[in-house]
């Protein structure tokens, strides 16, 4: 996107489909986050058990 994330979604200055768009975008890098995060702890605590 070309603009930096709005402050306050809320806000009346910011439109419905930038606001939407932000955080669909930000749900989507911290639901990969957290996948991630677990694939390796899981791994890890495999190869310790091992």
């Amino acid at each position: 996107m070309d603009r930096d994330p709005p402050m306050n979604p809320a806000a009346h200055d910011v439109a419905w489909k930038e606001a939407v768009a932000w955080g669909a975008a930000s749900g989507a890098l911290v639901g990969i986050a957290r996948i991630a995060s677990r694939r390796m702890s899981s791994g890890a605590y495999r190869s310790l058990r091992s």
